[in-house]
């Protein structure tokens, strides 16, 4: 029997704080950092089965209005320079559960970058509607 929810989270200190959340509802797996660890994690992902899949972690927030510490739930994820991307058309509604849950939650496009963030990326990145960067989700999110 497969797992229902699985979660992936690049670094301990996430993986630990979403187990920590989850508690048995779903299975966290530590991926590893950077884009060639989230690759190789979704290639191990796609030969098994799992129901649902999420991505966990820290990134940077980059629109208005996102703060240190904010959830960004990505209603988009998508590569630098790419023109494919993944779609979540829940993610409104869980942003209003965390709000609910008393967590300052947001929606938005997440983009995945293939080194730390550079400054002049920034503003081009949010006049295309990102909200948040990463380095590992549109690699793990390929496995779904």
């Amino acid at each position: 029997m497969s797992p229902g929810l699985i979660v992936c989270s690049p670094l301990g200190l996430e993986a630990w704080a979403v187990r920590r959340g989850l508690g048995d509802a779903g299975q966290v797996r530590r991926t590893g950092y950077g884009p060639a660890r989230a690759a190789d994690e979704a290639r191990r992902l796609r030969d098994g089965a799992f129901g649902q899949l999420a991505v966990a972690g820290v990134g940077g927030g980059i629109a208005a209005g996102v703060g240190l510490g904010d959830l960004v739930v990505g209603t988009e994820v998508s590569r630098l320079g790419s023109a494919g991307s993944v779609r979540c058309l829940s993610a409104p509604l869980l942003v209003g559960e965390l709000r609910r849950a008393g967590l300052r939650a947001t929606a938005g496009k997440i983009v995945t970058v293939d080194h730390l963030f550079r400054r002049g990326q920034r503003e081009r990145l949010v006049s295309e509607g990102a909200a948040a960067v990463d380095m590992e989700s549109a690699m793990l999110l390929d496995a779904a």
